[in-house]
């Protein structure tokens, strides 16, 4: 009798839980079929329009601008400064205070024009005026987009999420790759000022993004609550859940006290460092990828098809990421370990661009080496830690913007380690490489052991206080929850509940 009275119980419970779970199926789709194209082409768009410099390389730029290899560096590296300057001051600033829709698809425009008026340059100013504004109005895609992930998804779902937005930057250098190919197989023809194919591929990019924009500015949706979703008053009520479990509250002032609280944290401050070192290879190969395959003795147009294998791996990289830290139990509980230990293999790619010469009849083993150069592992993983460890709308904004200026940091100054003297080996370049990949990964390491430490004394705190007086504690974790719907806490101030997920 009790045996079937238990049966039935957990029938019950079923009965209660299915429809749930049915229910946040059905709102995550709804917000997946409206926001997800829109977030991945904004991605691919960006990605497509930056990479435009490293595929002209192949395409005369050189000739027609009448620039040298430094000063080429030069150019790609004031499109990050750029981005410096506007992700630490002005991004913020907006991102607090106005729609997300807006704060996007405006700069897109911009960026766009930036990149048509790149196809008519004439000389080295005009080309380095361009690149600073096409990185100032491309400073905002990141931040905005890892905000609409940090507050529309659960903290459990957001690593998959930012996975496929890297996956669609992946994307977007393939089919630039091919796109570019095809144009440069265009025959004798020159763009006006007796430009080349390259101002071609400027044009005609610069202007799809200028009307994608437009999609943008209507599309996208600024709130989880957004009409565009179609949501029904119970889906409401499952949203409301949902962002309750992201600790990430839509509010326009900016809490100064979240800002302080995050700066004197170690673990800020790491994650920053590793963040910038990790992507100086990063930012190199954006730049400079197409011209050190051509180095190995290929023709200008297959050096350009060529970034397609590197592309192809980073895609792997991304799917293997998001298997492991949601499928693999041990990976899922220590995201940072785990980007730790993966970052080896880039650090090998580097290994054998430093081992292998150039002049090598056989160039496998350094193509080898420039596919899998990619640091991916460490910044997904930088962003899959922010995201799902910090609470607090100021905090989580300040978090994921200033991260993205590390970022770009390390854009900005991986290119820049690339130096003609050196060319073509770049052992200066390639020795710094590896000595940063190797400081990310002891820094990931503490990272990982500073959220589990942290939440050792949590448990410990919580257990000790319900062992003095365990009605005391209900009644203030009763209080808590209500102080909690109504106040914008951080994940230090609620360390009654908040859990780390390291």
């Amino acid at each position: 009798m009790d045996f079937k009275d238990e049966q039935k119980e957990k029938m019950k419970i079923v009965a209660v839980d299915e429809p749930s779970v049915i229910q946040e199926r059905k709102v995550i789709q709804k917000i997946n079929l409206v926001a997800v194209p829109v977030m991945l082409l904004v991605m691919f768009f960006q990605q497509l329009d930056k990479m435009t410099l490293n595929f002209a390389a192949m395409l005369g730029i050189y000739k027609d601008v009448n620039i040298s290899h430094d000063e080429f560096g030069l150019a790609g590296s004031l499109y990050y400064l750029a981005q410096l300057i506007f992700q630490s001051t002005i991004v913020i600033y907006f991102l607090q205070r106005f729609p997300l829709s807006k704060v996007l698809s405006i700069p897109m425009f911009c960026w766009g024009w930036s990149l048509i008026g790149s196809s008519f340059v004439s000389n080295f100013i005009q080309l380095a005026t361009c690149r600073f504004l096409l990185g100032a109005f491309e400073a905002f895609t990141y931040p905005s987009l890892f905000l609409f992930i940090k507050t529309h998804y659960r903290r459990s779902e957001q690593g998959t999420y930012l996975a496929l937005v890297y996956i669609s930057l992946c994307a977007a250098i393939m089919c630039g790759s091919l796109f570019t190919f095809g144009i440069g197989h265009i025959a004798d023809t020159e763009f006006m000022h007796g430009h080349g194919n390259w101002a071609w591929s400027m044009l005609i990019y610069g202007a799809i993004t200028v009307c994608f924009s437009i999609i943008v500015l209507i599309y996208l949706p600024d709130s989880p609550y957004s009409k565009r979703f179609h949501l029904t008053d119970g889906e409401k009520e499952i949203v409301t859940a949902r962002i309750a479990d992201n600790n990430v509250l839509r509010i326009s002032n900016i809490q100064w006290n979240q800002i302080i609280e995050s700066l004197k944290e170690p673990r800020y401050w790491c994650l920053l460092l590793l963040t910038a070192i990790s992507n100086l290879p990063n930012g190199a190969i954006t730049i400079f990828s197409s011209q050190l395959i051509k180095d190995l003795g290929f023709s200008e147009l297959n050096s350009i098809l060529l970034n397609i294998p590197r592309n192809i791996y980073e895609i792997i990289t991304y799917i293997v990421f998001i298997y492991s830290t949601n499928r693999i139990r041990w990976c899922k509980n220590n995201v940072a370990y785990t980007s730790a230990l993966l970052t080896l293999i880039p650090t090998i790619g580097i290994v054998l661009l430093l081992a292998i010469p150039v002049s090598d009849e056989k160039p496998i083993g350094r193509l080898v080496g420039l596919c899998i150069i990619p640091t991916t592992f460490a910044t997904l993983g930088g962003q899959a830690l922010v995201s799902s460890n910090v609470a607090g709308k100021t905090k989580m904004i300040f978090y994921t913007t200033t991260v993205t200026t590390a970022n770009t940091l390390g854009h900005f100054i991986g290119p820049m380690a690339m130096v003609q003297s050196e060319f073509p080996e770049y052992t200066t370049a390639l020795t710094v490489y590896i000595i940063a990949d190797m400081i990310t990964i002891l820094l990931l390491f503490y990272v990982g052991w500073s959220f589990q430490n942290d939440n050792n004394i949590r448990l410990k705190k919580k257990q000790k206080q319900e062992d003095e007086n365990l009605d005391l504690q209900q009644q203030n974790n009763s209080n808590n929850v209500d102080k909690e719907e109504h106040e914008d806490l951080t994940d230090v101030q609620q360390d009654h509940k908040f859990i780390y997920k390291p």
